[in-house]
């Protein structure tokens, strides 16, 4: 497989002075480098000079033949430390019909610049590129320039990552942590694992924090404070039904309650004053009473209508509240 290849464009026109250039064709300086720990890549450095005048294109400029070319880099914070983290000296001279260049394989993959990210995320580097004659007489130092290495993510020891999606039960198994046939449980799932459509048809409202203590079946209405009150037919603000207490709940709790749809329940006592239900009765808001239904329709004139539901059978009572009317 063919390495990467990166290319850099060297201002030779200063000498100490020179800098990165922004490309071939223009002599702006350039981006400072990023690169990342661990690649190896074809690094190819061109060298540059402007043209005779300002309107004159840069011009790509060929080292002589005996030049070396050394290239190293050192931690920006620390020029002192011992040794390179990384160099590279083997360049060859190329063109590729846009003029010479000069390329090295360079290997970020050494223990010196492990060493030196060690704990982060990445590291400021200060390269220098020296070019020299045949016997190391002569010497042109390209000015520093500042890479920023970037620690790696892929390292290569990590394995495969486990699989991050959850495993659900199969619906036996949830049966089993489930309050089966309980009051105030869950109902058993049916053959196909799940609930039962006959324990869906009740709608619920979104829970409000209990203004009073609740008890399950109780008309309640909204207050304007956003909260679950006991509803009564005698004013207009309490009769404005919302629904039924779906649960014992104490003060200051969120309360559940069914919108539409099925109540049930062994003892209607606490809130009609009898156990059962008259089947085909519709049950309205009883004015006496905070939290009661009452299957004798109101007939007097002034009084607040609020039909609540009909009553399907002993136990069961369909909840649909009917608007509010006044005699």
């Amino acid at each position: 497989m063919l390495l990467p290849k990166l290319d850099l464009f060297i201002n030779l026109a200063a000498g100490p002075g020179g800098s990165l250039l922004h490309s071939a064709a223009n002599l702006t300086r350039g981006a400072n480098p990023v690169w990342s720990q661990n690649d190896k890549f074809t690094l190819r450095l061109w060298f540059l000079t402007p043209g005779a005048t300002s309107f004159d294109p840069p011009t790509l400029t060929a080292l002589a033949d005996d030049a070396v070319i050394v290239l190293g880099g050192r931690p920006a914070a620390d020029l002192d430390a011992d040794g390179l983290l990384f160099s590279a000296t083997s360049f060859t001279k190329g063109d590729d019909g846009g003029g010479p260049f000069y390329a090295t394989d360079l290997n970020l993959n050494t223990a010196s610049l492990g060493t030196a990210l060690t704990g982060q995320t990445h590291l400021a580097v200060l390269v220098d590129v020296e070019i020299q004659n045949a016997d190391n007489t002569e010497r042109l130092t390209v000015p520093q320039f500042a890479v920023t290495i970037l620690r790696d993510v892929v390292r290569g020891d990590e394995g495969v990552p486990l699989s991050g999606d959850p495993i659900y039960p199969v619906p036996a198994a949830i049966e089993l942590i489930a309050h089966k046939g309980v009051a105030n449980g869950y109902p058993a799932l049916d053959s196909t694992g799940k609930i039962p459509a006959a324990q869906l048809q009740a709608v619920g409202g979104i829970p409000a924090e209990a203004a009073a203590d609740l008890l399950n079946g109780q008309p309640v209405y909204l207050t304007g404070a956003g909260h679950l009150a006991l509803a009564r037919a005698n004013s207009a603000g309490t009769t404005v039904v919302i629904g039924l207490a779906a649960a014992d709940t104490l003060t200051g709790i969120a309360a559940p309650y069914i919108e539409s749809g099925n109540v049930t329940l062994a003892d209607w006592t606490s809130i009609t004053g009898t156990a059962s239900l008259t089947v085909g009765a519709v049950y309205y808001l009883a004015a006496g009473t905070a939290g009661q239904l009452t299957a004798t329709a109101p007939t007097t004139g002034g009084s607040y209508v609020a039909a609540v539901g009909i009553a399907l059978n002993p136990q069961t009572l369909r909840v649909s509240v009917q608007p509010t009317m006044l005699l």
